[in-house]
């Protein structure tokens, strides 16, 4: 597993989401409740980034067509049939370190 630091917890609250980029893949940060997820910034509609929409509550929200997601898992909310591609995610001494290099392929 190739762990990258992107970012700290220092920098991000929860209730926010964080546009960053790891090994040249744009990644989607989720912080919901202090629990951190990490997701290609991309809705599997038209790749759309999904850090220009919303996180409201547990549901992230694509500028879009308004597609909705799970914030935790990244399965959708609307249409229930889209996922989000998600990376490991994991915390470290405040770092939060994210492994681009087994992604889960788009359904």
């Amino acid at each position: 597993m190739a762990l990258r630091k992107v970012a700290t917890m220092d920098e991000f609250w929860s209730g926010e989401m964080m546009a960053v980029e790891c090994e040249g893949q744009p990644v989607l940060l989720v912080n919901v409740n202090g629990a951190i997820r990490a997701f290609a910034d991309a809705c599997p509609h038209l790749r759309t980034p999904l850090s220009e929409g919303s996180l409201a509550g547990n549901a992230l929200v694509c500028s879009t067509h308004r597609w909705e997601f799970d914030a935790n898992t990244g399965q959708g909310i609307n249409p229930r049939t889209a996922c989000l591609q998600s990376f490991a995610v994991h915390v470290e001494n405040g770092d939060i370190l994210v492994d681009v290099s087994r992604v889960e392929p788009l359904r």
